[in-house]
């Protein structure tokens, strides 16, 4: 029989439960620069630990491992770049041009015979190098020092992570063993769950990059097949913006509609290469991913969205990047601590036996 006391006491553990969530937030908020990086390279430490393991095994000492794994990692990202700096280069100087062709030929759709006008002024000035080009330089260094600014920041978080996962792999168990010993009554259980953790996070990863790969192969060939320019280019943009969910694949379809229809001469021609992308992704998320992650790592989408927009909200692209494998890492351990099964089951896209005959049933009283 519940007491006035008791309804109090849940009363104030409730209040301090939203008192903990809102510090932890904040806490999450301003901390962001540090713990980027850092979770970064816990992410890439886990899913880089079966290769290393694997050249331990053939005798190669952990250290050299973890260098070897992690310098041909950079290499190779920093090279496939690299070789397409000169290209993305090129594509970034001809924005102005484009967003004012872009404007032209869009102008038609509205009633307003003076914003025509007016962009058909601005083409033939472009065209001429008159008047335009000074306005183009005078917007241009503001966007472009935020955006390269904010490319540094990135990167520089990126590199930190980076030698933290270095140094994590190459210290070999030396990590696990302190984590165990800090738990001697469940040396067996936090071992399962510490393995378990690294390998759905290692499989999700290196699954997600492989789908990656094949949309960004598949979107290229399809462009190319379209006679459009620099298909590789756009295929390694789909690659890399797959890595955020949702939001990734809705800004390759604006930006390939942009530069389609700036590249076409009418606007139904500059239509069909952002559809093939926005057909290619649809069909990646709804059944490619599906069906190589398997029921085991799939998680429930409403999950999924609902992370991803809070660590949007917290850390921007970067905690879009990181919002899936956290959820991921989150789920494992609401697998492994009974207390915490229910939510586990929640996060996961696996119906539980007899849902379905339930999610049918009448309602009491039919």
């Amino acid at each position: 029989m519940s007491t006035p006391q008791s309804h109090e006491l849940a009363l104030i553990r409730g209040l301090l439960i939203g008192v903990f969530l809102i510090l932890l937030f904040g806490a999450v908020l301003i901390a962001r620069d540090v713990l980027f990086p850092i979770l970064f390279g816990l992410f890439l430490a886990l899913t880089l630990r079966p290769v290393v393991r694997a050249l331990c095994r053939v005798g190669c000492p952990a250290p050299i491992a973890s260098f070897l794994v992690i310098a041909t990692l950079a290499v190779a990202i920093a090279g496939f770049f690299y070789s397409l700096s000169g290209v993305l280069s090129d594509w970034v100087a001809d924005i102005p041009r484009m967003m004012t062709e872009l404007r032209w030929k869009l102008a038609s759709l509205f009633s307003s015979v003076q914003e025509m006008q007016d962009a058909t002024k601005e083409v033939e000035q472009i065209a001429e190098g008159t008047n335009a080009a000074p306005a183009v330089r005078a917007d241009g260094p503001g966007f472009l020092s935020t955006l390269l600014g904010q490319t540094a920041n990135f990167g520089s978080a990126i590199a930190i992570g980076t030698i933290l996962a270095m140094l994590i792999l190459g210290s070999g168990d030396l990590v696990l063993l302190k984590i165990l010993n800090a738990f001697p009554r469940d040396r067996d259980h936090v071992r399962k769950v510490i393995f378990d953790i690294e390998a759905r996070i290692s499989r999700y990863l290196l699954s997600i990059t492989l789908i990656n790969m094949g949309l960004g192969a598949a979107l290229a060939a399809y462009l190319w097949l379209l006679g459009f320019p620099n298909p590789v280019l756009w295929g390694a943009a789909a690659f890399v913006l797959n890595y955020l969910p949702y939001l990734g694949g809705i800004i390759g379809v604006l930006l390939l509609g942009v530069h389609a229809l700036t590249h076409y001469p009418d606007v139904a021609a500059g239509l069909v290469p952002p559809l093939g992308y926005a057909v290619l992704t649809t069909l990646e998320g709804q059944i490619v991913t599906p069906w190589l992650l398997g029921r085991r790592l799939e998680l429930n989408t409403i999950a999924v969205f609902l992370t991803v927009l809070v660590w949007g909200w917290l850390w921007g692209i970067p905690g879009m990047l990181l919002a899936v494998p956290f959820l991921v890492l989150f789920k494992v351990i609401c697998d492994n601590v009974s207390a915490l099964r229910l939510l586990g089951s929640f996060l996961s896209a696996e119906r539980a036996p007899g849902s379905g005959k339930a999610a049918h049933a009448a309602p009491p009283g039919d």
